[in-house]
């Protein structure tokens, strides 16, 4: 850790570089990042780092734009040797945000809260812990209160805005979130990415007609920014038209940049589901977790397996969501060792810049959080196979590895995990003491069947309606707001 340095409310970060242009690239990748252009982020951080290599910083920000989970490994790698040579302020960036994906949360926050200690005047500061705590932490009104502090720092930061906004909307402010938003478009009306995030809060509010008309002004303004092909996609998807909502997912999917091409392939795969044509959804994600796994994207492999498995326990089909199960975990397995020396080892002339052929380093965090889902889905497939006993003992061994993760929120996620095992075995009234608080749109579907089981149509119905007016092209929302809409057809209410 930096040394102890006197904390000041005025200090900014200093970049430990005499070379001006690099400063600049620097500090223009950053600006990128906040704004979601990864792809310019890549450049300038290029830049930066042509003329300047040991500029730490510059490393920390390429790996959190990297395009491959080698060069986010490589790039973070050569920020945490270089930072023993910078200022006090770069060096607490980098290990906080290493002791991060090292699942090392409690040497994080210590770092985050010396970050802002010492560097009080510094907005990237603030951003940086709020987003911390808002993500790891699960803290929403810590993170507030960081975003504030950075737009009273800076007032014309842009980009703090659109933090701030969802952190608003995480916390249900959403008229705030809105005003916020505004703000964001305000100060940056040249920057799709204002205009998307108004279009992806249109979506969470159900304004479909809004969100459409944002993400079409975003790609108005640069047709080059893909994201808001997703949220118009989403939109049209939940409009009932998902045939157009596949075109504006394959300009995702065509992109070269394999984060972008993933998310539009799941964005397909989901939107059979929202049809209820869950064999098409199967085999798009099947194609695209053995995409993954080729690519070498370990963590998108193991999560798209466990998005099959979950669809095909939900069909019944338990002996096909084992072997997702599998893949998943083999997924997070290293490779097999590398040929012999002298066998050709060069990575593939289309894999992009910063693959490698030795083992994928996968960040512990990641590990750690995915390794927390498979064991989740194996309760839930034990309950399913009617196996209480041995559901639960998985509970109980999820419950060790989220508090390894510090998840604040352990003890109501086993709880509500817990009351859909009982709901799965017909246990409806402890279904009915560890659903009541479940957030989770599947669990909060288990939830009305029990009202429903045990005489409650009328809160059943409730729920049954919140689930069917959800908009998000998610796993969640495509497993159950179909469900929700079978569920209010078959149960219409008795006519007077």
């Amino acid at each position: 850790m930096a040394e102890d340095v006197p904390s000041s409310a005025t200090a900014t970060l200093t970049l430990t570089t005499s070379n001006d242009a690099a400063r600049a690239a620097a500090l223009a990748c950053a600006d990128a990042i906040d704004n979601f252009h990864l792809d310019v982020a890549r450049t300038r951080c290029g830049e930066a780092l042509k003329q300047d290599d040991a500029l730490a910083l510059a490393h920390l920000w390429l790996s959190q734009a990297a395009a491959t989970p080698d060069q986010a490994a490589e790039e973070l790698a050569k920020a945490k040797e270089l930072a023993a040579r910078a200022s006090a302020g770069e060096r607490l960036f980098v290990e906080a945000m290493y002791a991060w994906r090292d699942a090392r949360i409690d040497d994080a926050q210590r770092g985050y809260d010396e970050l802002a200690r010492i560097l009080g005047g510094e907005k990237r500061a603030y951003v940086a812990r709020g987003q911390f705590r808002q993500v790891a932490l699960g803290d929403v009104e810590s993170a507030l209160t960081d975003y504030r502090k950075a737009l009273t720092l800076d007032p014309k930061y842009a980009a703090g805005y659109n933090f701030l906004g969802f952190a608003l909307a995480d916390a249900g402010k959403m008229d705030e979130a809105a005003r916020a938003l505004e703000k964001y478009a305000e100060l940056a009306p040249a920057e799709p990415n204002a205009f998307d995030s108004q279009a992806t809060l249109a979506l969470r509010r159900g304004d479909l007609a809004e969100a459409m008309n944002a993400a079409k002004k975003a790609l108005n303004v640069d047709p080059r920014f893909l994201e808001p092909h997703a949220t118009l996609g989403d939109a049209l998807l939940l409009s009932g038209k998902a045939k157009e909502a596949r075109r504006e997912y394959a300009s995702l999917e065509a992109s070269p940049d394999p984060a972008v091409h993933h998310e539009g392939a799941l964005r397909i795969a989901r939107s059979h589901l929202f049809e209820e044509h869950a064999p098409d959804a199967e085999l798009a994600m099947i194609k695209e977790a053995d995409w993954a796994r080729k690519q070498r994207r370990p963590i998108d492999a193991a999560e798209t397996f466990l998005e099959v498995a979950r669809v095909q326990l939900e069909r019944g089909a338990l002996a096909e969501a084992g072997r997702g199960l599998r893949e998943a975990q083999n997924s997070l397995k290293p490779p097999k060792p590398a040929a012999p020396a002298g066998a050709a080892q060069a990575a593939s002339p289309t894999a992009p810049a910063g693959t490698r052929t030795g083992p994928i380093p996968i960040p512990e965090l990641e590990r750690r959080r995915v390794t927390t889902l498979i064991t989740e889905m194996r309760a839930l497939a034990l309950a399913s196979l009617g196996e209480r006993a041995l559901a639960e003992a998985r509970v109980d061994e999820l419950g060790g590895q989220l508090r390894a993760l510090g998840e604040r929120q352990s003890l109501s996620r086993l709880r509500v995990l817990r009351g859909w095992i009982a709901g799965r075995v017909g246990d409806d009234q402890a279904a009915l003491a560890g659903l009541d608080q479940a957030a989770v749109p599947t669990m909060r579907y288990a939830y009305a069947l029990a009202l429903a089981r045990t005489g409650d149509a009328a809160r059943a119905r409730v729920i049954m309606e919140e689930l069917s007016r959800r908009t998000a092209n998610d796993l969640e929302t495509a497993i159950s707001r179909p469900r929700a809409l079978a569920w209010l057809r078959t149960n219409a209410p008795a006519s007077r």
